[in-house]
C-alpha cells in the first residue's frame, strides 16, 4: 500500500526531478530560488510537478505554482 501523502503523488521529489534530468539536486534547488524552476515546499521538502520539469528542460517559461 502506498503512504504518500496523494500531493506528493502528482509531484516530483527534487532528487526524482535531479535524476530525470541528470543534473544534481543542488542545482535545481538554485532554480527554484532563483524562480525559474516553479515547485511547493511541502514538509519541508520540494516538490516539482512534472509539467514544469519538462517545460525547463524544453526551454518554456512555465505558470507552475511557486
Amino acid at each position: 500500500m502506498d503512504r504518500r501523502d496523494p500531493i506528493e503523488k502528482q509531484y516530483l521529489t527534487l532528487m526524482q526531478a535531479a535524476q530525470q534530468v541528470g543534473v544534481s539536486p543542488h542545482t535545481l534547488r538554485r532554480r527554484i530560488l532563483a524562480g525559474t524552476l516553479p515547485a511547493v515546499l511541502f514538509a519541508g521538502r520540494y516538490l516539482i510537478r512534472p509539467a514544469d520539469l519538462d517545460a525547463l528542460i524544453a526551454g518554456k517559461p512555465t505558470e507552475g505554482v511557486a
